[in-house]
Formats: structure tokens, sequence, C-alpha cells
């Protein structure tokens, strides 16, 4: 496993990694979240490393406080959310 996996979650652009829009509703990100983590979930043959960063997208996503926050930081890192978890 690559020793800088927390480099490539904050690397991540979560709106392409779920194939969303950035205007994208709650329903639709929740849709695409189920779509995503159902393939790449490890138990169905997916990477374990691209389900977490699938979940980790929705985790931020999902939430209207941390999603906004995300949209106002975002620079091409995620650094600011990762140390609200």
């Amino acid at each position: 496993m690559n020793s800088n996996n927390s480099s490539d979650i904050t690397d991540l652009d979560l709106y392409k990694l779920l194939g969303i829009t950035t205007n994208a509703s709650q329903d639709e990100i929740k849709k695409a979240y189920r779509k995503a983590a159902l393939s790449a979930h490890p138990d169905k043959g997916g990477s374990e490393e691209l389900f977490k960063k699938i979940s980790y997208a929705y985790f931020v996503l999902g939430s209207d406080e941390k999603r906004s926050e995300y949209d106002e930081n975002y620079n091409g890192t995620a650094e600011t959310i990762i140390s609200g978890i």
C-alpha cells in the first residue's frame, strides 16, 4: 500500500470522483455515491483504495456544512477538510 495515501486523498477533486457537477443536489450526490461505491467495493472485486476515496468524497459532499467549507477552500487540495476530521 502506498505510504502517502493521505496526500492522494487531499489532491482529489471530489466532484469528479463521484462524476457529478458542483451544483448537484444531495439526492444526486447520494445516487452517485451509491453507484460508485458499489462498483469500487472490495467485496465486489473493486479497489479498496478507490472505495476509501469515494467514501471520503461522500463524507464531505454529503454534508452541507463540509461541502460548503470544501467549496470555499478547494484549491487542488482538501487538507482543510481533513484537518477537521
